[in-house]
């Protein structure tokens, strides 16, 4: 029998990409009830379920199994991925989701295009642990006060990059920026040209064990981030100089003045 639209659910579901043991109660409980998992990145998607115990399959779809299928949809995804949707998932299933490879879905990913495929069916949000309230909790205190905007990824296009930093150098409160981690030796760079004397929070596989967030100006912070290797990261930019400085390397913190 076939599902009505209206019975159907599709869930986005925000889930943490670094420490995975901080999925939530309610995002676990919405993944073993899902019966078509629409991801963004199957490699990370197919290491998150493992670590949390899901059984899933992928390739040809079955409605006759019970374990949960996984499929792909990303930027790249087009009118043919959108009909599959409809014509051979949707009439056989009645709980999907979907999961961002940033880890927040509707936040610079794909999730958007599903809206309309899935038009009259239940929305459902689902929040989690993001790394914009990890590094707040990291944020010097005397910056709080002054609010701060989130611009989010940064464009990939050098013309389009180059207007953005151009914006921001001349920003007056602190913008919470994100990045893919194997751009780190490009945003150095920017850092570098467009930001020198700005205030930088920067924040470096959060809630991982080799977790750092280090506070300072630009020019100090850059040679410490300059050989990290590749991992999450994101930034707090700031032309405020006033501040304590802080290095946190794991559960170590180290305050020193400049």
């Amino acid at each position: 029998m076939k599902t009505s639209v209206k019975n159907m659910k599709l869930s986005f579901i925000t889930v943490p990409i670094g420490n995975l043991d901080d999925i939530t109660l309610r995002a676990l409980n919405c993944l073993r009830e899902t019966q078509v998992l629409m991801c963004e990145e199957p490699r990370k998607s197919r290491q998150w379920l493992t670590h949390w115990g899901i059984k899933f399959y992928q390739g040809q779809f079955d409605k006759n199994r019970e374990d949960l299928y996984l499929f792909r949809f990303d930027k790249n995804s087009d009118s043919e991925e959108l009909s599959y949707i409809k014509d051979e998932l949707i009439p056989f299933s009645k709980y999907f989701a979907f999961i961002s490879g940033a880890g927040c879905p509707m936040f610079h990913d794909p999730g958007n295009l599903l809206m309309s495929a899935f038009e009259g069916a239940k929305k459902d949000f689902i929040p989690g642990v993001s790394s914009l309230g990890t590094l707040l909790m990291h944020f010097p205190s005397e910056m709080q006060r002054e609010g701060f905007e989130v611009y989010g990824f940064l464009p990939r296009k050098k013309f389009e990059r180059d207007e953005v930093w151009s914006k921001l150098s001349n920003i007056d409160k602190p913008v919470f920026l994100m990045e893919t981690a194997y751009r780190l030796p490009l945003i150095c760079n920017e850092l570098e040209k467009f930001a020198e004397h700005h205030h930088i929070t920067f924040g470096y596989a959060l809630t991982k064990p080799n977790q750092q967030v280090i506070s300072g100006s630009v020019r100090n912070v850059l040679p410490q981030i300059k050989n990290l290797s590749k991992d999450d990261f994101v930034i707090f930019l700031s032309p405020n100089l006033q501040f304590v400085s802080q290095e946190i390397k794991g559960s170590n913190l180290k305050r020193r003045r400049r």
